[in-house]
């Protein structure tokens, strides 16, 4: 069984497909399998790094909220859904 995955496209200089070529020997993997998994694990980290600071910006809003700094906000709608983000003003 495999998942169903979107098409995507990508230049790489020509050091990253020897680093590349590099990887996936060293793997015994495909060099297109081991390309999708190396972008697939840097999105993965990417996203755990945004989720983690819209977390902190939503701790900070209620710090500041307890402190009586105003806050505008803004919304970024992600895979999970709406989350929303912060912008300080100032008191």
């Amino acid at each position: 069984m495999s998942l169903d995955k979107e098409d995507a496209r990508l230049k790489l200089s020509s050091d990253m497909k020897a680093r590349l070529i590099d990887i996936a020997a060293f793997n015994g993997m495909d060099q297109n399998k081991q390309l999708t998994l190396l972008v697939e694990k840097a999105l993965v980290g990417e996203h755990h790094a945004v989720i983690v600071a819209l977390e902190r910006i939503e701790r900070n809003k209620r710090l500041r909220a307890h402190e009586g700094t105003q806050v505008t906000s803004w919304s970024s709608q992600g895979e999970e859904g709406q989350r929303e983000s912060l912008k300080v003003v100032g008191k």
